[in-house]
């Protein structure tokens, strides 16, 4: 194997560690593998298991290769099996945690390879946007796969059902935010929550929820289709405020998914939030920062740093 690479700390001036439930994870991975890994649990962000090919592993922004382990058959067929229950997207979430599992298949229905993303809760990474949920608790969070949305996302949640005390309900597709089945991940403080059991039904749940539970802030997995742009739009009319993720890493990727003109045209998100490395926000008033950007200019932003 190549040398390790760590992740890159977090301050602890405001970030605690709560729980990582890597115990629960490692269960679901054959014994080779957990034998391997458990002792760098620490540092894995993603596993890559693909039939025929070395053992893979995210840590930080590198990906290490574990030639001792070559997948096979056998690897796969021992984590469907104590997995069970895929969901139609071929995703699992882990239950109590914001561990994923996910499952890919070939054209004849047999599994070729499952990536396990480890979900980590820490409390505090959104700290440096207090100030401004307070004004405003409508956000749209955008960064790279691995760059700490979900993270930031979870503890938005937890900070304005705790710290601001509004009625705060996540809309949860992947199970990545408030953990899978009936035990809701602590981290999400005293969050409400709905799960979505089909992707394609998101914008059905999200507006299910505004209906009937009213919050004052609704905290969506992912925003990436028409539909769920317009309903945020509806709920905005009813003075519902939304914090929510998206693909994309720079302004210009904002702007240039159309699928997403009704939230960013005109505005219903007051800030953009783009996850430039863990730990650091890259905070764009959006009103403003449109206006320049309509005006051909290039729109400031405020960098924030945990």
């Amino acid at each position: 194997m190549t040398t390790l690479t760590a992740a890159p700390a977090l301050s602890r001036e405001h970030v605690q560690r709560i729980t990582d439930d890597v115990g629960t994870l490692l269960r679901f991975l054959p014994g080779d593998v957990e034998g391997l890994l458990r002792p760098i649990m620490d540092m894995v962000d993603e596993i890559k298991l693909r039939y025929g090919r070395p053992l893979m592993v995210l840590m930080g922004d590198r990906w290490e290769v574990f030639d001792e382990i070559t997948v096979d058959n056998d690897h796969l067929l021992d984590i469907n099996a104590k997995v069970m229950n895929w969901r139609d997207d071929g995703r699992k979430g882990v239950e109590g945690t914001c561990h994923r599992l996910y499952r890919t298949r070939n054209a004849d229905g047999t599994i070729e390879g499952v990536t396990v993303r480890v979900g980590r809760f820490l409390q505090g990474v959104a700290w440096p946007l207090k100030p401004y949920l307070d004004e405003d608790a409508s956000l749209l969070i955008m960064g790279t796969p691995g760059s700490g949305k979900s993270t930031l996302e979870r503890d938005i949640a937890r900070l304005i059902a705790e710290q601001i005390r509004a009625f705060c309900v996540i809309v949860d597709t992947s199970a990545e935010l408030s953990g899978d089945g009936r035990r809701a991940h602590p981290g999400i403080g005293y969050a409400d929550r709905v799960q979505v059991a089909i992707k394609a039904q998101q914008a059905d749940v999200i507006w299910e929820a505004v209906r009937s539970l009213n919050p004052r802030v609704l905290v969506v997995d992912e925003i990436g289709y028409a539909d769920d742009a317009r309903v945020i739009r509806q709920a905005s009319k009813l003075g519902v405020k939304t914090v929510a993720t998206a693909h994309g890493n720079t302004f210009q990727d904002l702007v240039e998914n159309e699928a997403l003109s009704p939230v960013y045209d005109p505005p219903i998100f007051r800030w953009l939030v783009i996850v430039a490395a863990r730990g650091v926000y890259h905070l764009y008033d959006l009103p403003k920062a449109m206006d320049r950007h309509r005006q051909g200019q290039v729109p400031a932003y405020r960098e924030l740093r945990v």
